[in-house]
């Protein structure tokens, strides 16, 4: 069966006696934390209206290029619906975004494929943290990396759950924002994108040892055996329950006292309490610190 999708006329002007194209409009999509279009400082993410027309600009928008051959669009959007069908669905979406955009070319349909704004400046948030992760890992360079991290506003589309095209791409960036988070050494915010996180946990551990504060590893180990036998039905490993150890057993400061600290690094090779380095307690007695 062969399906003929319109061509859009594009826009033009007259100058000189000559057509022109205007200017391309420039364009701001974002799909992390939520779903919004903006066209020349004006968000049009309402007007789209249509449940399909949402999901046909979301689809492309993390297409390379943003097109997407017509089959692979189908197969992904209305796997299955007849092809008759699927085409029409196909058909109205393109229309209603085209419409909401307000740009004769904001969605193009030929035989083969399907473009969103291919004739405008786009910047997609997606690919934008993409691409600094990317520079900031292979670089290690911290403000790069603290680009990205602030480009990151949440989980790819996150009111579409159950869009099994989407699966691949949102655990990709979930797991590049984690590897930007261990970088930098932000723990706190690596549990708070995954509560599973055990090197977040483990990381937020390490810490408060360094600082001595041996109920506080005791009640981040906690959270952390709660929350992975609820979720994954599993214990926490060896470097979490080393620290929780090394808490539980470590002595209460005494006056004058010298406390080990924690090497973590000794523990994951020799597989048992090691303790380099001193501090002194700063409890103080009577006015004065010994």
């Amino acid at each position: 069966m062969t399906i003929t999708f319109e061509r859009p006329v594009l826009a033009t002007g007259v100058g000189s006696g000559a057509s022109e194209r205007s200017a391309p409009p420039v364009v701001e999509i974002s799909v992390l934390g939520g779903f919004r279009i903006v066209i020349g400082g004006r968000d049009v993410t309402a007007a789209i209206g249509r449940r399909d027309a949402h999901r046909l600009a979301k689809l492309l928008a993390l297409s390379p290029s943003r097109r997407l051959h017509r089959e692979q669009l189908i197969d992904a959007l209305w796997p299955q619906a007849p092809l008759d069908g699927a085409a029409n669905r196909l058909y109205k979406a393109a229309h209603y975004l085209r419409r909401a955009t307000g740009l004769a070319d904001g969605v193009v349909l030929s035989d083969a494929t399907v473009a969103l704004l291919p004739h405008a400046d786009v910047e997609v948030d997606a690919r934008v943290f993409d691409r600094l992760a990317t520079d900031g890992l292979a670089t290690g360079d911290a403000a790069t990396i603290d680009r990205a991290i602030a480009v990151y506003s949440g989980d790819l589309l996150p009111l579409d759950p159950y869009e099994e095209w989407l699966e691949h791409d949102r655990h990709r960036l979930r797991g590049r924002m984690r590897e930007l988070l261990r970088a930098r050494g932000r723990f706190d915010r690596m549990v708070a994108l995954d509560p599973t996180d055990e090197q977040g946990h483990v990381g937020i551990m390490r810490a408060m040892v360094r600082d001595g504060d041996r109920s506080g590893v005791l009640r981040q180990y906690d959270r952390l055996r709660r929350v992975l036998d609820e979720e994954l039905g599993v214990d926490p490993g060896p470097e979490a329950r080393a620290l929780r150890d090394l808490a539980l057993n470590a002595p209460a400061p005494e006056r004058g006292r010298l406390l080990p600290r924690f090497d973590p690094a000794a523990y994951r090779t020799a597989g048992r309490t090691r303790c380099t380095g001193f501090r002194r307690s700063t409890v103080r007695h009577g006015g004065n610190s010994r």
